[in-house]
């Protein structure tokens, strides 16, 4: 066997062993023609195609294990099958020993350069095949622990799924209902609003229909007073003009008349009294009762309008009671006077 496990057979009645042509794999090229000869010496035939052979047979991996086969083994299997097929094998005439060695070195040089170097990158692609043999292997096993994750996620996705559509359905039926008390509730206050808004129109309406009564009331009573002040001027000045003496002349009372006279002087002075008592009782009232600013009446209405009406009432009442208190001191104040003449005629003067 030589460096790369071809064999040497030796044939029978020879000393040294013919130099035999070993394919790639270690195959006997001996021609083995039964019609030669002994002494006839065999052709060695040249290597044809090795490139061809070399990328096929080289490239033997075991089926079971997926492990590579050794090249010395390959060679040493083929040549025990060619062995078998080849009982006898005759020999020729030696050659010589160079061409032997040629073949040899030959064949060792393209073993050495062009089918080691396969068979080591054959070894590598295998070792990377492995490799990835076993990340796929480990892909595979995360793949399915993912899957299991997402059958897991997906159940949880729909538990959840469901979850949310009926806690959103609870949540529209409850705005929904809110939604429509809102309406209602929205109805009910635009009924009363517009049912205060009438009552504020309504009770407007009247207070300026009061308030123009009043402005009309204030006038009249303005204008009683300048007439009561003017008859009162005029009375001051019809009794200041009466001196004493000439009411001496003219009137000569007895003394029953004197007396009585003099009771009804007491009584006008008293009446005098009282009515300028009244006089500042009456201005002051007339202050009190002043409207204020420009608009004469400041009236302020709730919605539902008894404020005003209540406000207004007692204003008017005032107003009348002061006009009444007026009249009643007019009347009183249109007291008589008795003169008698000289002759015993009877003068009566009534004031105004």
């Amino acid at each position: 066997m030589n460096g790369f496990g071809a064999k040497r057979v030796v044939a029978p009645g020879w000393g040294a062993p013919p130099p035999l042509k070993t394919g790639i794999l270690g195959e006997n090229t001996v021609s083995t023609d039964q019609r030669s000869s002994v002494g006839e010496q065999h052709k060695v035939e040249e290597p044809k195609a090795m490139e061809s052979e070399t990328s096929v047979d080289t490239n033997k991996v075991s089926a079971p294990t997926g492990e590579a086969i050794p090249v010395d083994r390959v060679r040493k299997d083929e040549s025990d099958r060619d062995h078998d097929k080849n009982e006898e094998v005759e020999s020729t005439d030696d050659p010589g020993p160079n061409v032997g060695e040629a073949v040899r070195e030959v064949l060792d040089v393209f073993l050495r350069e062009q089918v080691q170097p396969l068979l080591v990158e054959v070894s590598k692609k295998q070792a990377a095949v492995e490799a990835s043999f076993e990340t796929v292997t480990s892909l595979a096993n995360e793949v399915s622990k993912l899957g299991h994750q997402v059958s897991i996620l997906g159940a949880g996705l729909r538990t959840l799924s469901s979850d949310v559509r009926e806690h959103k359905a609870t949540e529209v039926d409850t705005l929904t209902q809110a939604l429509a008390k809102s309406e209602k509730d929205k109805e009910s206050l635009r009924a009363q609003l517009d049912g205060t808004k009438s009552k504020l129109a309504e009770a407007s309406h009247k207070s300026a229909e009061r308030k123009t009564q009043i402005e009309t009331m204030y006038a009249q009573v303005q204008q009683l007073q300048a007439k009561v002040d003017d008859l009162e001027s005029q009375q001051v000045q019809s009794v200041s003009s009466m001196s004493s003496a000439e009411v001496e002349r003219t009137n000569r009372p007895s003394e029953e008349e004197a007396r009585e006279r003099r009771r009804r002087h007491r009584d006008r002075d008293q009446r005098a009294d009282d009515r300028h008592r009244r006089e500042g009782e009456r201005r002051r009232r007339r202050a009190s009762r002043q409207p204020p600013e420009s608009s004469g009446l400041k009236c302020e209405s709730s919605d539902s309008g008894s404020e005003s009406s209540v406000t207004l009432d007692a204003w008017d009442d005032a107003l009348i009671e002061g006009h009444r208190d007026e009249q009643r001191e007019e009347t009183e104040q249109g007291e008589e006077f008795e003169w008698k003449s000289a002759g015993g005629i009877s003068i009566t003067h009534v004031k105004w």
